[in-house]
């Protein structure tokens, strides 16, 4: 063998060796990750979990009026929830003078349900 076919043949196999060497590792790396990645998943399903545990229910009421009479703006808004049933409504004053109305009820089992009504202007 010649010295030239020895140092190829020393280099190919110090290569070989390090490309062996950094497959390992990376397969390592792989696999370090693959377990930081279950254990993340696993604590963030437990604090899903624990927090559903804990649930709730939603609650909160509003309303707000605009009562501006140079405009002809005149509206009233209402809601509030408690659970899983939400009810509202409104009031608006239309251009031609009549009043709609609107209430609705929310629930899970019924829906969105409103009634509507239109009131003739009321002269004074």
């Amino acid at each position: 063998m010649t010295t030239s076919a020895l140092l190829a043949a020393v280099l190919a196999a110090v290569l070989v060796s390090a490309v062996a060497r950094q497959a390992q590792q990376a397969q390592q790396q792989v696999s370090d990750n693959v377990q930081q990645a279950q254990e993340l998943t696993e604590g963030t399903l437990e604090r899903y979990h624990h927090h559903d545990d804990h649930h709730t229910k939603p609650r909160y009421a509003y309303q707000y009026s605009v009562h501006d009479k140079h405009t002809g703006d005149i509206k009233d808004v209402w809601e509030h929830r408690d659970g899983d049933v939400t009810k509202g409504g409104y009031t608006l004053l239309e251009p031609d003078g009549h009043t709609r109305v609107v209430e609705y009820i929310v629930t899970k089992k019924g829906g969105f349900q409103a009634t509507v009504k239109r009131l003739p202007p009321h002269h004074h």
